[in-house]
This record gives C-alpha cells, sequence and structure tokens, in this order.
C-alpha cells in the first residue's frame, strides 16, 4: 500500500518541483536586471529577495518529501517479509551488528544471543531490530553522547522471545499507548514520519505471527517481542 502511494505522489511532486525551479529562474532574472540605484526598482528587488527566500523554502520542503516518499518505498511490507528460510542467530546477529555500525556511531549494541535457528523472513527480523535500534539513537538518545542498547534473544517451544532495551529518555506513558499507531510522531517539525514501529508491528504480527509491546521500565524504552 504504501508503495503505490509513494508512486501515485512521485507525480504531482515533479511537477511542481519543475514549477518551482522555472520560477526561481525567472526571479533570478529580474533580480538581474533591477537598478539598485532606483528607488522603486530597489523597493521591487526587495520584495524578489522575499519571493526567492519563499523559493527556497519550498525547495527544502520538496526535499523533505522527496526523501519521505523513498522511506515509504523502502517500508512497504510485501512478500520478502513472507519467506520462510533457516536463520541461525548468532551469525545473523553478527551482520546486523556490522550493518549498523555507522548508526550507532558511540553508541553501544549489546546483544545476548542463544546458539540457535529459526525459521523465518531474515529481511524482515532485521527490518524489525534495524529499525528499533534506529529510534533508540534518534529518538532516545538525542540528548546523550553515548547510549547503551541490549538485547536478549531466546528461543522456546519454537518461539522467539526477544527483549529490548534501551538507557535513553524513554517513551512517556501518554505516547506509548500511540506508539505503534501509523503517522504518530511526537518529532513532526523533523524527518520523523511516524511510520517505523508501525512498519515493525506489521511485519511481528503478519510475517512471525508474533506479537510486539513497549512495556513499563525504570531506565530508557523497553520492548518484548515474542516471534512465532
Amino acid at each position: 500500500m504504501l508503495c503505490g502511494f509513494a508512486h501515485e505522489l512521485n507525480t504531482p511532486l515533479g511537477i511542481v518541483t519543475l514549477a518551482i525551479s522555472s520560477l526561481e529562474d525567472q526571479v533570478s532574472q529580474l533580480q538581474g536586471s533591477a537598478n539598485t540605484q532606483d528607488r522603486n526598482n530597489a523597493l521591487f528587488g526587495k520584495e524578489l529577495s522575499k519571493l526567492h527566500e519563499a523559493i527556497e523554502l519550498s525547495k527544502d520542503n520538496i526535499h523533505k518529501m522527496d526523501g519521505l516518499i523513498t522511506r515509504f518505498k523502502k517500508m512497504d511490507t510485501t512478500s520478502q517479509y513472507h519467506s520462510n528460510h533457516t536463520i541461525y542467530l548468532p551469525d545473523f546477529i553478527e551482520d546486523m551488528k556490522q550493518a549498523c555500525t555507522s548508526l550507532l556511531s558511540n553508541h553501544t549494541l549489546e546483544v545476548d544471543v542463544q546458539d540457535t535457528e529459526i525459521k523465518g523472513s531474515a529481511v524482515g527480523l532485521f527490518q524489525v531490530l534495524y529499525q528499533l535500534i534506529e529510534n533508540s539513537v534518534l529518538h532516545g538518545f538525542s540528548d546523550k553522547a553515548k547510549g547503551l542498547i541490549h538485547l536478549d534473544i531466546k528461543t522456546l517451544d519454537d518461539k522467539v522471545f526477544i527483549n529490548y532495551q534501551d538507557d535513553g529518555c524513554g517513551v512517556p506513558k501518554a505516547e506509548s499507548d500511540n506508539i505503534f499507531e501509523p503517522f504518530y510522531s511526537t518529532k513532526r517539525a523533523g524527518a520523523s514520519v511516524g511510520l517505523g514501529l508501525n512498519v515493525v508491528k506489521n511485519i511481528v504480527t503478519q510475517s512471525f505471527s508474533g506479537t510486539i509491546n513497549i512495556v513499563p521500565s525504570p531506565i530508557g524504552a523497553r520492548f518484548e517481542l515474542v516471534l512465532n
């Protein structure tokens, strides 16, 4: 659904981008021809400068929209999340830690993982864990230079139990009630579109027939996942 929605937005966004670009060229030409020695022309030039600022603001927001559309496409829960392969958890975790090196930067990821195999989608499991880690880094550690994320992964009776814990700022109760809802975000002014945890929930429930819950924690944010 998200991928189709993103494609539908591409055409009008392209038209707006072209129109803004054309308007920018015309304003630049008018600015160049304005004679600042003449008072009327000086006022005209001042108004053109305001138009130029508005164009730059529009371009910045178009760039943000383009980035969001790209994220929509990547977030689409397609058949790749429904594959059923054997995943050797220790190797999977090592690969994931390597992939998260740049994202983590100065933060630390610790993982206790059982020496076992599970059946499921490696792509889906990676997306779930990566999104949780990204949330910790971008939101939980926004005011923290060195944060800690701890993952405990165990299997029992053909189920995978994942306990995810960080030592960031945590999630207030008022926000935790809505945290898995689509388009819910407390940082709408930034790059957050509020789909990350909703996609995580969809993968967990639809691809793994599992559950994910945010649970009270005296420090940071804690999630408990059960994958079937």
